[in-house]
């Protein structure tokens, strides 16, 4: 599954490339997203023991940083052809793989991970949006499993999406994979001093861009962050907190929100079929439809459109 798939000229340790250093068949589940020096990728790995370690992974200006969906005893690597000390990881644990360093792992037991490919240059790019000064390095011991609650979440809240082999919503796919970054940059990243704090709302008139962006992008998911934020003028980073102070939810929660009460309107006005509602408000499927709508109404749009069938919508989630 790819979002975003961006054609390199060198294979890079994401996707079906990543597939074939385990000595496993293409994957189903791997989801991109571009940004202005690379992408950021995630890859769901899942692979049983073998006999052999795995194929070198080549020189590459990036970090692999795992979560363990899966136990991982006597997990084994190797970094410039010497092994690191053996570890057991245990599900839930947070892994960091520098790809500079020609990494070989050996699991003796089938095991699955959620694997974040983390460029170097985006990482630049990101504390510049944060402005901080980032050296480039990430503070980690080799091979050891860390308890990294905010990887943990945002890692499992994709985790249904790839077993499902579904559509991720753009803002949302952008959102999580960005938070991944700043987290990792915030928390194992050497960074020198804020330069400045970037501080208040949206200008009236960013506000208005971003809901005419976002309202016009109800029925699909091409529309980004970065989209967005270039529109307003400002950064990524500056935006996502700027938008929240603003309306006080987060721009992904606001345009699912449209997407609700969009239904909501087709629900009780016309004589769509549920899976056609869905994709006309930008839902991946009926499925998907049917998940968020129960989730934020609290009953599902069949039967919704059966008690108010032509009621007026006047339903608005009410966000702290």
């Amino acid at each position: 599954m790819a979002n975003s798939i961006d054609q390199l000229e060198e294979p890079h340790a994401y996707g079906d490339y990543l597939a074939d250093r385990f000595y496993l068949e293409k994957l189903k589940s791997h989801i991109t997203r571009s940004r202005n020096r690379g992408v950021l990728a995630v890859t769901q790995l899942k692979h049983s023991a073998t006999p052999e370690p795995s194929k070198s992974i080549p020189y590459d200006e990036a970090y692999l940083v795992g979560l363990l969906v899966s136990d991982a005893p006597n997990n084994h690597l190797w970094q410039d052809g010497r092994p690191a000390k053996t570890q057991s990881l245990k599900a839930g644990s947070t892994i960091l793989v520098d790809l500079r360093r020609n990494p070989v792992n050996l699991t003796t037991t089938p095991t699955e991970t959620l694997l974040f490919y983390l460029p170097r240059s985006v990482l630049l790019e990101l504390a510049e949006q944060q402005d901080v000064r980032f050296t480039g390095e990430l503070n980690y011991t080799v091979n050891s499993g860390y308890d990294d609650p905010v990887i943990r979440h945002l890692g499992l809240s994709l985790h249904p999406a790839l077993e499902r082999g579904q559509p991720l919503d753009g803002l949302f796919l952008d959102h999580v994979l960005y938070a991944i970054g700043a987290h990792v940059l915030e928390r194992y990243g050497e960074l020198g001093v804020k330069k400045r704090a970037a501080s208040g709302g949206l200008a009236p008139w960013q506000q208005r861009r971003a809901m005419e962006l976002m309202n016009e992008s109800l029925g699909s998911d091409d529309l980004s962050l970065k989209t967005i934020a270039e529109e307003c003028g400002i950064s990524v980073a500056h935006f996502g907190r700027a938008f929240r102070q603003s309306l006080r939810t987060s721009p992904h929660r606001w345009l699912v929100e449209r997407r609700i009460e969009k239904a909501m309107t087709m629900l009780s006005r016309e004589q769509a079929s549920l899976a056609d509602i869905a994709l006309t408000c930008g839902f991946a499927d009926q499925s998907h439809f049917t998940r968020v709508f129960t989730k934020y109404i609290g009953t599902s749009p069949g039967q919704w459109r059966r008690d108010n069938a032509s009621a007026p919508v006047l339903w608005r989630r009410n966000l702290d």
